[in-house]
């Protein structure tokens, strides 16, 4: 009886506090080589004060808008530019920057590009797996920089095993 009524008050707990999950997991085929891709497994917590926008494509981008318009995202789509595209082509000064910042990284390598905007918030992307995984934030006040950062500590990813694409 006693655990039915902890069961039952779990419940309640739940529909009057809006349970929501807040680790996000999903799978992406990352490129390795000619036909030949990595199995990953990407996690991240999940903001629970913030709108979430999920675009899907080539990849997956998760987008967590805050209510001070700071964002934070993560995303495996290499068809579009993240949300510092315009921080990044202004770092790389270059009018016709139209590719992933990433092209001469190894699979190994990990990029990590900050900088402040005019109007003096912070922003940061990471780039791993040759750019087919990127993830950063962007409007961030210097009050915020901890917070926003652990939000990209706890981005890992995993590799589940290599696969090679039929013809």
């Amino acid at each position: 009886m006693r655990i039915q009524l902890l069961a039952l008050f779990i419940l309640m707990g739940c529909i009057f506090s809006g349970c929501v999950v807040r680790r996000i997991q999903f799978e992406k085929n990352i490129a390795l080589a000619d036909n030949e891709y990595q199995g990953i497994v990407i996690e991240f917590l999940k903001p629970i004060d913030a709108q979430e926008l999920i675009a899907l494509g080539n990849g997956k981008e998760y987008q967590y808008w805050f209510s001070d318009s700071s964002a934070f995202y993560v995303t495996t789509e290499l068809s579009s530019n993240t949300l510092n595209y315009s921080q990044l082509k202004y770092v790389a000064n270059e009018s016709d920057f139209n590719e992933i910042p990433y092209p001469s990284m190894s699979m190994s390598d990990t990029i990590i590009q900050l900088g402040h905007d005019k109007d003096e918030l912070i922003w940061k992307e990471v780039g791993i797996y040759q750019g087919q995984l990127r993830y950063g934030y962007l409007n961030v006040s210097s009050e915020r920089k901890d917070e926003f950062d652990e939000y990209l500590n706890n981005v890992k990813s995993t590799f589940i095993g290599k696969k090679e694409l039929k013809k």
